[in-house]
């Protein structure tokens, strides 16, 4: 009489197979680093309330901005008012992020950066600014750069 011979996995070998792979996986997860897709998604935050700002200095007629605590890596939607009676628009539904990076620098002698009623990037004093404005977002090794045309307004990165 023949014998049968079983040549198949049994349950635990697989299982134990399964978890060895689950901790190999989980060690490797543990090495990427994802700061990468942590600051390109602040850059475009910030790109995206730079717009914003603009396109309501552009529709307000007054100057609005962005106040950054640079040291604190945060910024706060600003306005200043050019007329008697016009309403502050961050009053009642405030626009404040804290970007996830290690450094922010910026080419601006101020914390702040305005666009005027034209939709220019202009500083306190409501003076235009003559060269473009650089804001860079430094994580690790990666470098985001968002540039503020000078005449245009037009915001890139």
């Amino acid at each position: 009489m023949k014998k049968k011979s079983n040549r198949g996995v049994t349950l635990v070998e697989l299982i134990v197979v399964i978890f060895i792979i689950g901790i190999l996986g989980g060690l490797i997860g543990l090495r990427l680093n994802f700061s990468g897709i942590y600051i390109h998604s602040a850059a475009t935050q910030l790109e995206m309330h730079l717009w914003q700002a603009k396109q309501l200095a552009l529709a307000t007629r007054q100057n609005v901005g962005l106040q950054f605590n640079l040291p604190n890596k945060e910024y706060t939607g600003i306005s200043f008012p050019l007329e008697p009676g016009q309403k502050d628009h961050f009053e009642k539904q405030p626009l404040e992020a804290r970007l996830q990076v290690n450094t922010i620098n910026t080419t601006m002698n101020d914390d702040i950066i305005l666009f005027d009623a034209l939709g220019r990037p202009v500083n306190r004093q409501s003076k235009v600014y003559q060269d473009a404005v650089v804001i860079t977002l430094q994580s690790g090794q990666r470098t985001e750069t968002i540039t503020i045309e000078p005449l245009t307004g037009y915001i890139h990165n």
